[in-house]
């Protein structure tokens, strides 16, 4: 016996680790396979003959990378348009790790296959079933579907398919169905997942938002890098298509007994909330990956600044719909209970995986959802399973429940398990016995009518799989189809029935022999029967049945309505379009599912004459769908409704317009400007809802900037000095302004990639300058007069020097705005010596430290008397700037006041508090001596230069840092200021458990100290690699302050 097979026996000997487990009393937990025969499993699935395929990952941070990390590539990554591009930008890269393009290539994914071959519980051989998954451009395998011997795996950029001939546990036939998938970098895991079958007989998957430039088998390009997704396709791979969008990343999803598809779908640590999401057809739930970088003011974007991922609100942008609900807080696996296994309490349930970083804090979530109009509510939402780290759930054909256990920390770490969960009182089922035979024995050989008995089984999956067989036999199943859709078969079996007479329908070049016994279930009591009905006629092309669709739309079932809408719209039948619009002024925007569902079918329609007359309907409700028509296709006419009378629909078509963008209609969105310049203006939206103003408006100034002409330059300047427009975006114009000269390659709005191109009006805009600043520099606000003001510096803007003067010489004035008065001065006055020298007598470190500065950069020996001066006096933080100015000024007897200083730092006779400045400054210097002086400060230890990074700190500058930065992420575990996650300690008394130096080891090194009730092992990433020492020592500073 060799060693391995003995670390695998005594892994699966070992009974107690499932101890810590926790589940309601009854229920029994148990090891079925553990590391080292499975490592770091991301998700799983079963095949028919009850063996395990695994899907694990080694390529976490070591070939699958993370923009957080890598800061440095983030506007490389935000502007990708295919996979290609993201390899042209890992070579560019490559400089930047110490092996290489090798980096990618080192470690593999792979497809591990579990078996279990004496039937005692517990796995006992184990394959490596597909491996070599490190190209370059390969991602994180998370998707894995095993289907009558093939086997799908999502791998970005591949959706793969597998094949066994030999069974011998490896795969032996690989083919690439579809490629493409994968832009962008965006966060790590954010790959492919969730490979399903949907009750219409195609596979579904997920992808996460690093989106998809995809050419399918039918030649059709399918492209969006900005966002995750839900797709569809034959099994083959043909007819791909996207099914949702707007997805951040979604893992697994599943389908209730309905055909109903949900997936949970995570946050973005910006104090929003994980969402579960009803996966409806065309829908859009507004995430695009660029948010993720988009902090301070305008953190995450309209996803946080709209509140796109909030439940339904009054003020929520109409073109996305809603989550049904927040559940969870880290959304992993999901899957729907077929049926048989435990208490009737989970019939049409689902088991979601809730991975948070650590056991204690992760649990295997279950909850029902019901119709709440045509949309959904979450019922009976509890734990099922804690204290596990799950990344997968899934039930296997023995009726128990298997869980994979990534056993600790974000990260691969050669550990891993797969767990059973069984109710001992429904073990001996026979209908169980009776599902693993089927399974086992397969259902190619099973006769017609035994199929047809089977679409009333109790088990979800034997009801798809014998409908699938019966589908697969063509139009000589129809009669048995037809049979069970009557009304004394149980509900579940009727609607198997018509699934598989959709699937038939699909398959052949006459879909009416199919669908036409369907026409009669439109007028069926059980409403379920009706929308699933319509559902499928309106899928089948049968365009015959259209008027009957028509009348649909009356029926009082909003689901019923929903499934009749899109029908109708589907079969591009346009004499349903009063009917269509009847529903949507009837329904007034109340269910935005049955406004989804108008407008899914207005834009099917694709007329756009009806379109036109629409717009201008009396009923906002209908207006308002005609522009989200006209919005999926692009159509420059959205600008129409920029002055529509209801300022909600203006705002919407503003949001457009700029977010997609519609270039086209770009200068009418500028135009939008003059409702803001003037309390006089005909069209001011003074009285609109400030959340309606503020979007059209935000979108109008950047609009306005892209365009670039002097009477756009006008306007922006008209919005800030109206004093009636609201604050946050007057102070948006203004910084609009001082981006004017080069704007930045991102859109001020959403963050993506957008470079602004032509010529630009400089002359008119300095004219405006001067004409608006001395104005805005008077204003009663003081980030808008100082931002004012430090603009006027910058551009050299003549202002009332009196008025500057007393300002910078008025020590109660605002800090910000004695700095701005000392920068205008000196770039615009010809006293700009005395305003130094003013700054320098003020005393304040702040001020004293900007007119350094300023010095150094006219006259850098004086500013060098003066540092050597400040060196010697008390106060912290007059040294900490006076250090940081000798650190750029490169003369002699500044490189030797900085080997001193940094000299002290070793041998402690510079207060700690400086040590940071010191070493930051220090690192301007080049040369053998500074690099042997370093060396030997710092050694190999990675933390030496933090360890000073306990005291001196700003807490302000640090709270900022906590909240927002988006590598560090700290909300995403801990609550801070009453919100957070909750997989890390809550920081919000944290000084009265940790002092200051205990705060810098819980930040620099979180392993060496655990908090209890938070497992063996910190989740906790390493700072290091995120945050440099001044980064860290702010935060500690802000920490301390947490009583």
């Amino acid at each position: 016996m060799n060693l391995g097979t003995l670390l695998i026996m005594t892994a699966l000997l070992d009974g107690s680790t499932t101890s810590g487990v926790q589940v309601a009393d009854g229920i029994v937990v148990e090891t079925w396979a553990s590391d080292p025969m499975l490592v770091d499993p991301v998700a799983f699935c079963i095949d028919e003959q009850g063996r395990v395929y695994v899907a694990e990952t080694a390529r976490q941070e070591r070939g699958v990378e993370d923009t957080r990390t890598q800061p440095y590539w983030n506007l490389d990554d935000i502007s990708l348009q295919t996979v290609e591009d993201r390899l042209a930008m890992y070579e560019k890269w490559a400089h930047r790790r110490s092996d290489g393009m090798n980096h990618y290539t080192a470690y593999e994914d792979r497809i591990r296959r579990l078996v279990d071959t004496d039937g005692d519980g517990r796995a006992d051989l184990q394959t490596v079933f597909s491996g070599g998954y490190n190209d370059p451009l390969d991602g994180t395998g998370s998707g894995v579907l095993v289907h009558r011997g093939d086997v799908y795996y999502t791998n970005i950029p591949h959706l793969w398919r597998l094949r066994d001939r030999d069974d011998d546990g490896v795969a032996d036939e690989r083919e690439a169905l579809l490629s493409g998938f994968g832009v962008r970098i965006a966060l790590r895991g954010h790959d492919m997942h969730g490979l399903t079958w949907g009750p219409d007989g195609r596979l579904y998957w997920s992808i996460g938002d690093r989106g998809y430039n995809v050419v399918n088998r039918e030649g059709v390009r399918i492209s969006d890098p900005t966002s995750g997704a839900v797709f569809r396709c034959e099994p083959d791979g043909s007819n791909l298509e996207v099914f949702h969008t707007g997805l951040r990343n979604p893992q697994e999803i599943a389908f209730d007994d309905y055909g109903a598809l949900f997936t949970g779908d995570n946050n973005s640590d910006a104090g929003d909330e994980a969402r579960l999401v009803h996966v409806a057809e065309g829908g859009q739930t507004g995430w695009r990956m660029e948010y993720q970088t988009l902090d301070g003011v305008n953190v995450r974007g309209p996803w946080v600044q709209e509140g796109i991922w909030k439940t339904a609100h009054e003020h929520r942008p109409a073109w996305v719909l809603a989550p049904v609900a927040h559940v969870g807080n880290g959304p992993s696996g999901l899957v729907h209970y077929p049926g048989l296994g435990l208490d009737a309490r989970y019939d049409d349930h689902f088991f979601m995986c809730n991975f948070s970083g650590t056991p204690e804090h992760s649990q295997v979530k279950s909850f029902a959802v019901e119709p709440d109009g045509a949309g959904y509510r979450v019922v009976d939402v509890h734990d099922f399973a804690s204290n596990v780290l799950c990344t997968d759930v899934d039930f296997g054909y023995d009726g128990r429940m298997y869980v994979s256990d990534w056993v600790e920390g974000w990260y691969q770490a050669e550990n891993g398990r797969i767990l059973t969960i069984h109710d001992p009182r429904h073990v001996d089922d026979p209908r169980i016995a009776e599902v693993t035979t089927l399974f086992s024995g397969g259902f190619d050989s099973l006769t017609d009518d035994r199929l047809t008995e089977l679409l009333e089984h109790d088990d979800q999956r034997v009801r798809l799989r014998a409908q699938f067989e019966l589908a697969s036999r063509g139009p000589q199943s129809i009669g048995s189809f037809v049979r069970m859709t009557g009304s004394g078969s149980p509900r579940l079996a009727r609607l198997h029935a018509i699934w598989g007479l959709g699937m038939i329908a699909r398959g052949t070049e006459d879909p009416e022999p199919a669908m036409r016994p369907l026409l009669s279930l439109l007028l069926d009591d059980d409403r379920e029967i009706r929308a699933q009905a319509a559902k499928v006629l309106g899928e089948s092309g049968w365009s015959q049945c259209a008027p009957d669709l028509v009348e649909l739309i009356f029926d009082p079932e909003p689901r019923v309505v929903y499934h009749a809408v899109m029908a109708v719209g589907r079969l591009g039948h346009g004499e349903g379009i009063d009917a269509i619009t009847e529903m949507l002024w009837s329904n007034d925007d109340r269910d935005l599912h049955l406004r989804h569902a108008g407008v899914m079918a207005l834009f099917w329609l694709d007329d756009p004459e009806a379109l036109l007359a629409l717009s201008r309907d009396e009923f906002p409700a209908v207006r308002l769908a005609v522009l989200l028509a006209l919005r999926r296709s692009g159509d420059p006419a959205v600008s129409s409704f920029l002055q529509d009378s209801d300022p909600f629909i203006a705002a919407e078509a503003a949001r457009a317009i700029n977010d997609l963008p519609i270039d086209a209609a770009m200068p009418a969105l500028a135009d939008q400007l003059e409702r803001f310049s003037s309390p006089a203006s005909g069209t001011s939206m003074r009285d609109a809802p400030i959340e309606d103003r503020t979007a059209l408006l935000r979108r109008a100034l950047y609009a306005g900037q892209r365009i670039g002409r002097a009477r756009d330059a006008a306007a922006i300047a008209d919005v800030a000095l109206l004093e009636s427009n609201p604050i946050g975006m007057r102070r948006e114009a203004v910084a609009v302004l001082s981006d004017w000269r080069e704007p930045s390659v991102r859109d001020r709005v959403n963050g993506a990639h957008r470079p602004v191109v032509g010529e630009r009006d400089v002359e008119g805009w300095k004219t405006v300058l001067a004409r608006a600043l001395p104005r805005l520099v008077q204003s009663e606000d003081v980030e808008l007069a100082t931002s004012a003001r430090a603009l006027s510096g910058k551009e050299s803007v003549a202002l009332d020097d009196s008025v500057t003067w007393s300002i910078l010489e008025d020590s109660e004035a605002d800090l910000r705005e004695r700095v701005a008065c000392l920068t205008q001065l000196h770039s615009s006055s010809g006293e700009g010596d005395r305003a130094i020298r003013s700054a320098l007598d003020a005393d304040e470190p702040v001020l004293r430290g900007a007119a350094l500065r300023l010095l150094a950069d006219d006259r850098p020996q004086e500013a060098v008397e003066e540092i050597a001066d400040d060196l010697q006096r008390d106060g912290i933080s007059l040294r900490q700037h006076a250090i940081g100015v000798l650190g750029t000024i490169d003369s002699p007897r500044a490189r030797t006041m900085l080997k001193d200083l940094f000299g002290q730092t070793r041998t402690g006779e510079l207060p700690t508090a400086l040590h940071v400045d010191v070493i930051d400054a220090f690192d301007g210097q080049e040369g053998e001596t500074p690099d042997m002086m370093r060396s030997l400060a710092f050694g190999d230890d990675p933390l030496a230069r933090y360890r000073s990074a306990w005291v001196g700190g700003d807490a302000e500058r640090g709270r900022e840092l906590v909240l927002y930065h988006s590598g560090a992420a700290c909300v995403r575990c801990h609550i801070v200021e009453g919100r957070g996650g909750t997989s890390g300690p809550d920081l919000g008394e944290v000084a009265d458990r940790l002092d200051r130096a205990a705060l810098l080891e819980s930040v620099i090194d979180p392993g060496s100290v655990v908090a209890a009730g938070y497992g063996d092992a910190s989740a906790m990433p390493e700072m290091i690699h995120l945050l440099d020492p001044r980064d860290v020592r702010d935060i500690v500073e802000y920490l301390a302050t947490r009583r």
